[in-house]
């Protein structure tokens, strides 16, 4: 295995080692400077590249990603140069934070915010190697546990105690509610609808924006735009509050708000009364009170499933990436699949063998497929005897 580098001068290297990963190893060691007489501590440079995110990440992720490393990193490691933190202080970084209380998820996210950092160092030209690169926290005792295990979904008759506790206490959050059971939006994408986003002709809704921490942007991701399928009812409902939402803006000679569940301020509703509001509806209904409005989303996502829906459709509701990622989180709830398939196609291709007297074959049967106009039908066809 043969590890091309390039030293602090820019020079390309080339240095032979018996296996990948001691290659691997020494690459880790190799974090000279390109320019030596720069000395930037990880302090330094963590802020240089928060400043640096704040114009490529939306309010929520920069707002982890400073929680991160400002109050997880920084205080441990910040002291040091780039060139000198290893893999070791990683490690440490890593237990302490785990003996400290720290789930191994919350955890695993400060490793790859840590882990982000320092590859945009190797950009910027102050490292050569990256000694967060672990695999996912693969040898940390940070490897990653699946998404599903911790999943929380309503079943078909608690959603439906939810909904009709959500309509006695809280009226006024019931079609937010059933918005988010029924089309699989997340929380943000949802108070960041506004009127001409309905489309009643297609009986769709168009997702463009959400609010994060207050503030409208765009969606999660590129593939979170999207035109999502409304049931009638909700299309009846929205265009209920359509009309008394324009009465009432004419009675109070006030310009409508332009989201369609506005505050008092005509701005979108906060993410911290809906949560407030839907535990209330939690608790008239008898529910647990673990259960986030984000369930709902995995509400929809669930019950379509089971019902048998298109993984591609509820994939295209949910504006995931790919399919592969609706799969991995969604798929136990996917149907085992048609237990019968075995047995029709070992009747479509293998005989029937009748077993007579002193254990001989007495008959064989050949089974041929017919196709008429109501499907597949399988007919015997005999072909040969044997004497009995």
């Amino acid at each position: 295995m043969t590890l091309k580098y390039r030293d602090a001068k820019g020079r390309d290297r080339f240095k032979a080692f018996p296996t990948r990963a001691i290659a691997e190893d020494h690459a880790v060691t190799l974090r000279a400077k390109p320019d030596p007489g720069q000395r930037i501590t990880l302090t330094a440079y963590t802020e240089k590249w928060l400043t640096h995110m704040e114009s490529r990440l939306r309010a929520g992720p920069l707002a982890g990603y400073k929680l991160a490393m400002r109050k997880h990193v920084v205080p441990t490691l910040g002291h040091l140069r780039l060139t000198e933190v290893g893999r070791g202080h990683i490690k440490d970084l890593m237990a302490t934070k785990l003996t400290e209380g720290l789930s191994r998820r919350t955890a695993s996210n400060i490793h790859a915010v840590l882990h982000n950092c320092l590859a945009e160092a190797i950009e910027d030209g102050y490292l050569h190697a990256n000694p967060a690169a672990s695999r996912r926290g693969r040898g940390l005792g940070l490897t990653r546990i699946e998404r599903t295990t911790n999943m929380k979904a309503m079943d078909g008759a608690q959603l439906r105690a939810f909904i009709e506790a959500a309509a006695k206490v809280r009226p006024d959050r019931v079609l937010l509610f059933r918005l988010l059971a029924f089309t699989g939006l997340r929380l943000g994408e949802a108070l960041a609808l506004r009127w001409e986003d309905v489309d009643q002709a297609g009986k769709t809704l168009r997702i463009e924006r959400g609010v994060t921490r207050c503030r409208v942007g765009p969606p999660k991701t590129p593939t979170s735009i999207r035109d999502v399928a409304l049931a009638p009812g909700l299309l009846d409902d929205l265009a209920q509050l359509d009309t008394a939402s324009k009465a009432a803006a004419l009675k109070s000679g006030r310009k409508r708000h332009p989201y369609i569940f506005p505050s008092r301020s005509g701005g979108p509703l906060h993410h911290g009364r809906i949560d407030q509001d839907f535990k209330v509806a939690l608790a008239g209904a008898r529910l647990p009170q673990h259960l986030t409005p984000h369930c709902l989303r995995h509400t929809f996502a669930s019950l379509h499933l089971q019902a048998g829906e298109s993984v591609y459709w509820v994939s295209r509701q949910l504006g995931h990436a790919s399919i592969k990622i609706t799969v991995d989180v969604y798929g136990r709830w996917l149907p085992p699949g048609n237990l019968e398939a075995a047995a029709r196609l070992e009747a479509a291709v293998s005989p029937t063998v009748t077993i007579g007297r002193g254990g001989k074959v007495a008959a064989v049967t050949d089974l041929s497929l017919e196709h008429g106009d109501n499907g597949a039908v399988y007919t015997p066809k005999r072909r040969r005897k044997a004497p009995g």
